[in-house]
C-alpha cells in the first residue's frame, strides 16, 4: 500500500471541491431565498430571476471558499454525496433562519444574518456528520 499522497491529486480534488461548492452553494442560496420569500408572505416575487441571481451569487462565493475547507477538515471520512446533501440542507435552513437574525460585525466588516446563518448551518451539519460517520472513506483513493 502506497502511503504517499500525490500533490497533484490533492490539488485536483480541492479544485473539484471549489467547483462543487460554488454550484451547490448557488443552488442553496437561491433555495434559502425562496424559503424566506415564502415565509414572509411575498411569494409573488418568487419568479424574479434577479433575486435568485443575488442569492445564488452569495451562495456560490461562500460555497467555493468554505466547501474545500469543511471537506478537508471535517468531512474527509464522510462519503461525498452524503457530505454534499447534509451540508446543503444545513446551509439552506441556516440561511433562511439567518435572514431573520441581525447583521453582525466580525472585524472584517458587516456580515448579514443570512450569510453567517448559512455558514453556521452548513458547519453544524458537517460537524454532526463528522461525529456520526463510522465508515472511513477516502476521497483520494487508496493511500489517501
Amino acid at each position: 500500500m502506497n502511503s504517499k499522497i500525490s500533490p497533484l491529486r490533492v490539488l485536483t480534488v480541492t479544485l473539484g471541491l471549489v467547483g462543487t461548492g460554488a454550484v451547490v452553494g448557488a443552488v442553496c442560496g437561491a433555495l434559502a431565498l425562496a424559503v424566506v420569500l415564502t415565509l414572509t408572505g411575498t411569494p409573488h416575487v418568487l419568479l424574479d430571476p434577479e433575486l435568485y441571481a443575488l442569492g445564488g451569487a452569495f451562495g456560490a462565493v461562500t460555497g467555493a471558499v468554505f466547501a474545500p475547507a469543511m471537506s478537508w477538515l471535517l468531512l474527509r471520512r464522510v462519503p461525498l454525496g452524503r457530505a454534499i446533501a447534509h451540508t446543503a440542507v444545513g446551509a439552506v435552513l441556516g440561511g433562511a433562519i439567518g435572514f431573520f437574525l441581525p447583521v453582525l460585525s466580525f472585524g472584517l466588516g458587516l456580515v448579514p444574518g443570512f450569510l453567517w446563518g448559512g455558514l453556521l448551518g452548513a458547519t453544524a451539519a458537517a460537524a454532526r456528520l463528522r461525529l456520526v460517520s463510522s465508515k472511513p472513506t477516502h476521497w483520494l483513493g487508496p493511500g489517501g
